[in-house]
């Protein structure tokens, strides 16, 4: 498969809304430290922390939620692989701590 800049630069900009995801519901703050994203054509990889230890953490693009897979025995670092995805489409993105959504500043 051969992987086209433009693919690249188009799933980075889908991508965007992620970077400035801070705060979560309003008794308590949570911090996204980084997010790492690997794009291709069909596919998104995300790589993600958070300040504080989570549960459960999951992504929802559209009408589909992917359940993030812990990586670390404290519950900080969480990864997702969203597959089957369309070319040339622009994905709105929004991650949930449990039922609640970590909502932008």
């Amino acid at each position: 498969m051969r992987l086209l800049r433009r693919t690249v630069l188009a799933g980075g900009a889908a991508l965007t809304p992620l970077f400035g995801l801070i705060g979560c519901g309003p008794g308590s703050r949570q911090t996204v430290r980084h997010i790492l994203p690997t794009v291709t054509d069909t596919h998104i990889s995300i790589t993600c922390s958070v300040a504080r230890p989570v549960e459960s953490l999951s992504l929802r693009l559209a009408h589909k939620v992917y359940t993030g897979e812990q990586r670390d025995s404290k519950g900080v670092h969480w990864s997702f692989v969203l597959e089957d995805l369309a070319p040339d489409t622009q994905y709105e993105l929004q991650l949930l701590e449990g039922d609640s959504p970590i909502d932008s500043a």
